[in-house]
C-alpha cells in the first residue's frame, strides 16, 4: 500500500473506519510525556481510534487546547498512521505539523498541549523495528 501523502485534508475516516482489533501480541500505546497526565499510558487495542477532548472520542484527554475530535490513529497493513481530523491547533509529529503520517516507534506526537510518545512492538521485530531475518 502506498504511503499516504501529507497534502490530503482529512475530516473523516471513510472506509478505514471499520473497527478491528490490533493483532495479538502487538503492543501499541501512547504514553503522555507532557500535559495533564505525565507518565500515563493509553493502550491501543483496536483501530481506528479517535483522539480528542470529547468524551465520545475513542480516547478522551483532559486538554482544553485539544479539539473534540482532534486526530485518529489507523492501521494500514503493519503500519500505524496518525491523521489530523481538521483540528484547530494542528497535529504535530516530531515538531512538524502534519495532516497524516506513518508513525515509527518512539515518535513524539503533540495534540493541543499534550505530548505523547508512540510505543509499538510486535513479535518477530528486533529492537530497531526490523522484521526477524531482514537485513539492515
Amino acid at each position: 500500500m502506498p504511503a499516504p501523502t501529507d497534502e490530503q485534508e482529512i475530516t473523516s475516516l471513510g472506509a478505514e473506519a471499520q473497527v478491528r482489533e490490533v493483532p495479538k501480541g502487538w503492543v501499541v500505546k501512547l504514553r503522555v510525556l507532557e500535559g495533564a497526565e505525565p507518565g500515563r499510558d493509553y493502550p491501543i487495542t483496536s483501530v481506528p481510534v479517535t483522539l480528542g477532548r470529547d468524551t465520545l472520542s475513542g480516547i478522551s484527554f483532559p486538554d482544553p487546547k485539544m479539539s473534540r475530535q482532534h486526530a485518529a490513529l489507523v492501521q494500514e497493513g503493519s503500519e500505524f498512521v496518525l491523521k489530523d481530523l481538521g483540528s484547530t491547533n494542528g497535529t504535530f509529529l516530531n515538531d512538524k505539523r502534519i495532516k497524516q503520517a506513518v508513525l515509527m516507534k518512539g515518535d513524539r506526537i503533540r495534540l493541543g498541549g499534550t505530548v505523547f510518545e508512540f510505543i509499538f512492538s510486535r513479535p518477530g521485530a528486533d529492537p530497531a523495528g526490523r522484521e526477524a531475518g531482514q537485513e539492515s
